[in-house]
């Protein structure tokens, strides 16, 4: 085993996103390796960012989903928008990250509403030494 067989990453995209008329969706050809898909502007220019970033490895979209009980008692699926991994070498070990984009406008509006899902989210995180943002 040498060094570089850590940054590998094995893991696909979970729900795929489609079209829509509510915002930009697309594929972002994410260091011209394979596509990353993002469902608006906030999420592409989030990839453009990442891209940046020389520790990130790999940048997977809709990569698990989750299930969590809402307010009501019902079980409802949860699809974060990115598990974002971080090379194992060089330099200090960076867990994986579970990425929610969102306008903080929306995130101030809909937070008690989407608690539990993020409480999922992190709780799902723990156990699997991921950290959630």
């Amino acid at each position: 085993m040498n060094i570089n067989s850590c940054n590998k990453v094995d893991n696909p995209s979970r729900r795929k996103i489609g079209t829509t008329r509510r915002s930009v969706s697309g594929l972002y050809p994410f260091r011209g390796v394979g596509p990353v898909d993002f469902e608006s502007t906030l999420e592409r220019d989030f990839l453009i960012r990442l891209e940046t970033d020389r520790r990130v490895l790999d940048v997977v979209s809709q990569p698990t989903t989750i299930e969590f009980v809402g307010l009501r008692g019902q079980v409802y699926p949860y699809t974060p928008d990115y598990l974002v991994t971080y090379r194992a070498y060089p330099g200090p070990y960076h867990a994986p990250i579970l990425v929610e984009v969102k306008p903080a406008s929306e995130l101030d509006k809909h937070l008690p509403e989407w608690k539990a899902k993020f409480r999922a989210a992190m709780t799902h995180c723990k156990e699997r030494a991921t950290y959630f943002i």
